[in-house]
């Protein structure tokens, strides 16, 4: 639908998206080498390091902040807000295998508990690393959800892939609403192959519901059909938001697919995308073996995402992971960091277990984090042993370490404690929020905010926005914005304006006046009278930003320095300027329901 946009109304105006601004990482000093023999062994130093499956990034939940919500706390792991941060430990010894654990310990500070502690992982992989031909089973979501912002950040992803694709590599497309297609069959690259892969992609179209199960079951019928006749790797990769609504819609389902298919060799990339993103469903698929997730939010996200990360995401370098952690006496292990809860497990001999379904390459590092109270009750300097062991081709590796207080802990490892807690944080607060106890979400969300922020910390300077914006809306869900040091700027919206001139609206005019609530916004039209309001509808807001959730409108909003309010809608030529409504004592009767 096209819009003019030189007379619109405030009630009924353009489509406007609503405001989006919307596991671990295990440290590998190096990057995978092919090798003509699988017991090769290659011992250099190099800038790649590996990553655990599962969410490699919150970017929705950062999202959803961005635009003045509290977002649900399922859809938030710690391993995904980790893996958005190069947390590289290394023992600086060289190893003779795919990973070899180390260890790295400082006394606890942004945690609960006495010591935090990181478990890293030194590799023998090549630095010169290259991927190896890869079988790409694309499947897209083109049902209604998914249609405007969303689908063209899928066209735009689809061709990013494609342009890092090479010779050798093959790829198709499965496409899902509320039947199933095969869009392409499966295409080996050559000279002029790409050409017919981008025409594939524009002539996508949205149709229809959203019949995941179906779309991933002739996906792995495609993968299981190429992969007997396919030298190199197999895998599927899903793009959607995630909001199945017809077939089978339950995690279990797709987990138990992508499970047994993982086991023959096909894994799964799970990329998100959209404001109403699922990521509670997606977080599930992807933590099964084989599976990691990325999320898009917006456009440059896509460049950054697959020119970075493309040939690392598919590459899968170990399996079935486990780290057995057994305290010194006199400690005891008082949380974990970095895998899901369902992922720790009780071992032999008061061992906390710890599993990771599959190690893939990655651009940032990172590892295992634990929080430890207690003290020693022997002179042994020994916090802990922890033992290491997973698959590869060659077979299962193991080793071992001993870990001890650092006498200079890396600045890695206080960043990756100041997170680990941020993440604690978080949870603990949206949950509450989310169960209505709006006082206790700000009360244990502020305390941790202010000790956050205090702290200089380098890197974090994103997380600091993040816990600000997110302190600030708990204080205004619990009444206490008084408290915060400086208000929040939307804050200053609430009240009633009156228009001293607008441009290009239908039904705004000079003299109308706008009442701003925490939720909602009232428009009262002068030529009516103001004893009723002419609309009412909900709004959300963040520090730049008002979008009207009925109109589906979005404006950018400023004060002057008079403390004028304009609203004003991306086209540049539709705006609303604003005074702040004083009642006059000639006023008539019929303005006694508005107050300023």
């Amino acid at each position: 639908m096209t819009y003019s946009f030189k007379a619109i109304s405030f009630k009924k105006a353009l489509c406007v998206s609503a405001l989006s601004a919307s596991l671990l990482g295990l440290a590998a000093s190096s990057s995978y080498a092919q090798s003509s023999s699988e017991d090769d062994v290659v011992v250099v130093t190099g800038s790649i390091r590996a990553s655990g499956g599962g969410a490699q990034d919150i970017k929705h939940f950062r999202g959803e902040v961005e635009s003045g919500e509290i977002p649900d706390p399922e859809g938030m792991t710690s391993e995904g807000l980790l893996n958005e941060h190069d947390l590289f430990l290394t023992s600086g010894e060289t190893c003779a295998q795919t990973l070899c654990l180390n260890s790295a310990a400082k006394s606890a500070y942004f945690v609960e508990g006495d010591y935090f502690a990181g478990l890293g992982f030194d590799t023998n992989i090549d630095k010169n690393w290259e991927r190896g031909p890869l079988n790409l089973v694309a499947v897209i979501d083109r049902s209604g959800s998914m249609g405007g912002q969303s689908i063209r950040n899928v066209k735009h992803s689809l061709r990013e892939i494609t342009g890092q694709l090479q010779t050798g590599d093959q790829i198709s497309f499965v496409l899902y609403g509320s039947d199933v297609v095969t869009h392409l069959e499966p295409l080996r690259i050559t000279a002029g192959a790409k050409d017919t892969i981008f025409e594939k992609i524009r002539s996508i179209k949205i149709e229809g519901s959203t019949n995941m199960d179906a779309g991933l079951a002739r996906a792995y019928d495609i993968a299981y059909e190429t992969k007997a006749e396919f030298d190199g790797t197999t895998r599927v990769m899903i793009f959607t938001d995630e909001r199945p609504n017809t077939g089978r819609t339950d995690a279990d389902g797709f987990m138990s697919r992508a499970r047994r298919a993982s086991q023959d060799g096909i894994g799964m990339t799970t990329i998100g995308y959209g404001v109403d993103y699922g990521g509670e469903l997606a977080a599930k698929i992807a933590s099964v073996r084989g599976g990691n997730l990325f999320y898009v939010g917006k456009k440059d996200h896509v460049k950054n995402l697959f020119d970075k990360e493309f040939d690392l995401m598919v590459s899968e370098i170990a399996h079935d992971l486990t780290v057995a952690i057994t305290p010194a006496p006199g400690l005891e292990i008082a949380e974990v960091f970095g895998v899901p809860s369902h992922m720790i497990s009780e071992g032999a001999r008061g061992a906390t277990v710890l599993t990771v379904p599959t190690v893939f390459l990655s651009s940032n590092g990172g590892g295992l984090f634990v929080s430890m109270k207690g003290e020693p009750t022997s002179s042994d300097p020994t916090l802990f042993n922890a033992e290491l062991k997973y698959n590869e081709r060659a077979g299962q590796r193991a080793s071992e370490i001993k870990a001890e207080l650092s006498a200079k802990p890396a600045e890695t490892l206080r960043k990756a404690e100041a997170l680990s807690a941020q993440y604690k944080a978080m949870k603990a607060a949206t949950e509450a929020y989310h169960a209505r106890n709006y006082e206790a979400a700000y009360e244990i969300f502020s305390p941790f905010a202010e000790k956050f922020t205090a702290e200089d910390i380098d890197g974090l300077k994103e997380e600091v926005k993040l816990v600000s914006a997110l302190n600030e809306s708990f204080a205004i869900e619990a009444g206490r914005v008084e408290e915060l040091e400086a208000l929040p700027k939307y804050v200053q919206l609430q009240g009633v304006w009156e228009v001293t001139r607008a441009e290009n609206m239908l039904d705004v005019s000079r003299g109308d006046r706008f009442d701003f609530s925490d939720e909602y916004v009232e428009h009262f039209r002068r030529k009516l009278g103001f004893d009723k309001y002419y609309t009412d509808e909900e709004y959300r807001v963040n520090d730049s930003q008002i979008y009207l959730t009925e109109s589906d409108l979005t404006f950018r909003y400023s004060f002057s320095k008079k403390g004028h309010l304009r609203l004003q809608h991306r086209d540049q030529e539709t705006a609303i300027y604003l005074r702040p409504y004083v009642k006059q004592e000639s006023s008539s009767s019929s303005d006694t329901n508005l107050q300023p």
